[in-house]
């Protein structure tokens, strides 16, 4: 007997489930200013739109509609009074329409040319160096309420001559370096991709900049100096680059398509004149807040 009423409360959930997956998509659910919305239409629109509307819609529906029926109802006046013809909502109409369908189409050609694996290992083979990681050695003198910044930067200078003379520069880590987990390895560092765009910029322009042996001037950080000296470059297998193989193949036939288009682009400038006197005029002031 106890067993019915867990039989009896499932059975109706699981009626309600199928009940909800059978739900026509396409009936009208709302109508706003006299046109009628499907759930399709709705899901729809959010979802292309994303983010923050996408989240207001699921949390909050009726509100979201409502402020959207509101959207429509202004939209409505505006077109009455051809406020979009007039003076300067017409200019940046036009001009946001066509940014935006511009990304659009750049976005449709990225998936509209075909790469294959065969490309992809075709361009890895070609462009190996591209994919190199740096493995370095590092010291970092870091600023300190023992050391200022200007005691700092000339202890950093001292130590980046002497290793680029020669001296031992795993040794030079394990003396003076403030960074104690690569000072304990000598200054061993973690390899350096040079797609990492959380590394910083400074820092892999200067290393990436090097050859085997060769060591950086103290590269200045927020929290210090850094020195590195590169051992090496490695070179991932494939499989590891595969991804971004495949991204830099999309960029480049952009680029290429990109370059068709714009040498397809025709401008006849009828009065060169009036541009270099456009040219020659001082810019306005950023207006203040």
């Amino acid at each position: 007997m106890k067993l019915v009423f867990p039989l009896l409360l499932v059975f109706p959930l699981f009626s309600l489930a199928q009940e909800a997956k059978t739900e026509d998509p396409n009936r009208v659910v709302v109508v706003i200013e006299g046109t009628p919305w499907t759930a399709r239409d709705l899901e729809q629109m959010t979802a292309a739109l994303g983010g923050a509307i996408q989240m207001n819609f699921k949390t909050s529906p009726k509100a979201f509609v409502e402020t959207f029926g509101l959207l429509l109802k202004l939209e409505a006046l505006a077109d009455q009074e051809k406020l979009g013809e007039k003076d300067p909502h017409k200019w940046r109409m036009l001009y946001n329409r066509a940014l935006y369908l511009a990304q659009v189409r750049m976005d449709a050609q990225s998936s509209r040319v075909p790469i294959l694996p065969a490309d992809q290992l075709k361009y890895y083979e070609e462009h190996k160096q591209e994919f190199a990681r740096a493995r370095t050695r590092a010291i970092h003198l870091a600023f300190g309420e023992t050391r200022d910044q200007a005691a700092t930067e000339k202890l950093a200078q001292e130590i980046a001559k002497k290793a680029q003379a020669g001296a031992d520069f795993a040794a030079l880590a394990k003396q003076h370096s403030d960074d104690a987990e690569s000072k304990a390895k000598g200054g061993e560092y973690p390899l350096i991709k040079p797609d990492d765009n959380a590394f910083p910029p400074a820092a892999k322009s200067a290393v990436f900049a090097l050859k085997p042996g060769q060591v950086t001037d103290p590269v200045r950080q927020p929290t210090g100096f850094w020195i590195f000296k590169l051992e090496e470059f490695v070179v991932p297998p494939f499989e590891e680059v595969k991804a971004a193989t495949f991204t830099r193949l999309q960029d480049k036939n952009l680029k290429e398509w990109m370059e068709s288009v714009r040498n397809s682009v025709k401008v006849e400038f009828k009065d060169p004149a009036y541009f270099e006197k456009i040219a020659a005029t001082p810019a306005p002031a950023s207006a203040k807040p």
